[in-house]
């Protein structure tokens, strides 16, 4: 072996040794800076110490669940919102802003379930009467008011007579889609 090669390779030995030396030594001497008040938040001497961010907010997989409780029947309708980028990120405080005529029931980063009473009947409840001599489906809002939803290419004066009175004064109360439907289909018939 050449003079250059051994010069290397004692080299090489003394910088394994010191570094192998100076990890031992560093290792088993470590300083507590935290009892020389040289602590801060940035220090990384204490091992221990926890993130604390658990502050719920809505993201992409989130579900936000709006239920109106309709006063007049009893009846509760849910719907979903759709999540988008005015949604992401937003705390409680800021859904309770965004939704101020709800009530949040439960949030989380799964669901967020919010809720309001409604002083009116749920947009199922039906009133069909006559609309220019055709049958018109009303939505009931209350006791007094009623909404003109759709008209039926049905003319009432093909219908008997005790239907035409019906039509004409009271109306014909139903409630839900099926029923509603079940009904078009025997008078269209």
């Amino acid at each position: 072996m050449g003079n250059s090669k051994k010069i290397i390779l004692i080299i090489f030995i003394i910088c394994f040794i010191s570094v192998i030396s100076g990890y031992m030594f560093v290792s088993n001497n470590k300083y507590d800076y935290t009892k020389q008040g040289f602590y801060d938040e940035c220090t990384d001497y204490n091992e221990n110490i926890e993130t604390i961010n658990k502050q719920e907010k809505v993201n992409i997989n989130t579900e936000i669940i709006l239920t109106d409780k309709y006063l007049l029947c009893n009846h509760e309708i849910d719907s979903c919102v759709d999540i988008n980028l005015n949604n992401i990120n937003k705390t409680y405080e800021e859904i309770e802003k965004m939704y101020s005529e709800y009530n949040i029931n439960e949030f989380n980063n799964k669901y967020i379930r919010l809720k309001r009473e409604v002083n009116k009947y749920c947009p199922y409840h039906y009133i069909l009467k006559e609309v220019d001599n055709k049958i018109g489906i009303y939505n009931k809002i209350d006791e007094e008011t009623i909404e003109l939803f759709n008209i039926l290419d049905i003319n009432i004066n093909n219908l008997r007579e005790n239907d035409k009175q019906l039509f004409k004064e009271k109306g014909i109360e139903l409630y839900g889609q099926e029923e509603l439907y079940e009904f078009i289909e025997d008078f269209d018939s």
